[in-house]
């Protein structure tokens, strides 16, 4: 992924379609591959929890999802203030 970044850098700010969709493919390639591998380990730990630290699992990955609707209300609702993270604009 870094090698495909410093491709991007490597272009200097001029467009070639080809070496960018290429680049952009590649990356997707590696994404997908990511994605692929990090479920693979979920399952397998996932797999050998017990009961009780399955439901512990649960309990923390919902407060995590709590915790970013909240980030994501507070932000929306500074976004509608005109104000920024910083609190300018």
């Amino acid at each position: 992924m870094k090698a495909n970044h410093e491709k991007l850098a490597a272009l200097k700010g001029s467009f070639d379609e080809s070496q960018v969709a290429a680049i952009a493919e590649a990356q997707g390639d590696l994404t997908g591959q990511m994605i692929v591998a990090r479920q693979r380990v979920k399952s397998q730990i996932f797999g050998i929890l017990t009961d009780d630290q399955k439901a512990k699992a649960a309990q923390l990955h919902q407060a995590m999802e709590q915790r970013i609707e909240d980030r994501m209300k507070s932000w929306g609702q500074k976004q509608d203030q005109g104000t920024g993270e910083d609190g300018g604009e």
